[in-house]
């Protein structure tokens, strides 16, 4: 037996928990899942995105395609375990990523960019506007 967090409470509990003794949350679900969920910002570039494409790709680090799609929407795909991506949102943003596990939500958080390019990272969320 394996300890794991409760997603909902963090509360440390066996991984073989149908749902958290402490606040009930339904581990089980959690676990069968494979969705990743992804939100991508929606990038305004002016007169600039006349030039950039509105094309948004998730990879993984080896270049398998997970998704494609445009700037703004919510990427979903399916992974098995803890997975390593890089995402590309075009010409005019820097490519970033993190790991991402299955079974979580996460959001693209922009930070200060120089040179006009600008810069994200990776959070992890409990939800996102379009559940």
């Amino acid at each position: 037996m394996a300890l794991i967090k409760c997603p909902e409470c963090g509360r440390e509990i066996s991984s073989f928990a149908k749902s958290c003794p402490s606040c009930g949350c339904p581990i089980g679900e959690i676990k069968a899942s494979k969705v990743v969920k992804i939100r991508l910002p929606n990038i305004e570039l002016g007169y600039l995105g006349v030039f950039s494409s509105r094309k948004a790709t998730v990879k993984t680090a080896d270049e398998r395609i997970l998704w494609q799609g445009q700037h703004g929407q919510t990427a979903v795909f399916e992974i098995n375990s803890p997975t390593e991506i890089v995402i590309d949102l075009g010409n005019w943003v820097q490519y970033f990523g993190g790991v991402v596990e299955p079974g979580k939500k996460y959001n693209c958080i922009q930070d200060l960019g120089m040179h006009l390019r600008e810069t994200y990272r990776l959070t992890e969320v409990d939800v996102i506007d379009s559940d």
